[in-house]
């Protein structure tokens, strides 16, 4: 029974795949951590939220970007986060070193947790009088698991596109030689 042989350039179509379906799968993860809608609380104020993955937590001081911004309200807000399942404190560490911008407002950096379960969690701020009517805290997840992923995904669809590319070269080359 004679075997029918695959084209050559059949490599060629699935790295041309291959590339194009990563690249989306790559964009997606870039793009996810911005089209997010992230935990927030409102100053003053009692909530639960749900942090969906286990991993590093920062805690920023969000204000339109159009309106003034307050120094001073970072030190006069006192916040509290509990486990609703364990009942326990998580632990606060002040972290003003991160900063954001995202669609005409602005966040800046108050404190960092860790959790290691994804979970509900009661967070329980209070303030001293202060300017405005609103504050609101959001809850973001550190971007560095963000960004190895989108390095792994990236790297994983240019090293199985080299791989179909070195195929389809090798199978002309074999092609050609008989």
């Amino acid at each position: 029974m004679k075997t029918k042989k695959i084209p050559w350039y059949t490599g060629i179509i699935v790295a041309v795949i291959v590339f194009i379906v990563g690249c989306v799968y790559t964009i997606l993860n870039l793009l996810s951590p911005f089209l997010d809608s992230y935990p927030y609380v409102l100053v003053p104020g009692e909530k639960d939220i749900e942090l969906l993955e286990a991993g590093e937590y920062t805690v920023f001081y969000e204000y339109d970007s159009n309106q003034q911004k307050y120094n001073h309200v970072i030190d006069k807000i006192q916040i509290s986060i509990v486990d609703v399942e364990t009942q326990s404190d998580l632990l606060l560490t002040r972290y003003q070193n991160a900063f954001y911008s995202l669609n005409n407002f602005e966040g800046e950096s108050m404190y960092k947790f860790t959790i290691n379960e994804s979970g509900e969690f009661r967070v329980v701020t209070d303030t001293e009088i202060l300017p405005h009517d609103e504050i609101k805290l959001t809850f973001v997840q550190d971007f560095l698991g963000e960004f190895t992923t989108i390095f792994i995904s990236f790297s994983l669809t240019l090293f199985l596109t080299l791989v179909f590319i070195i195929i389809s070269i090798y199978m002309k080359w074999k092609e050609g030689k008989k």
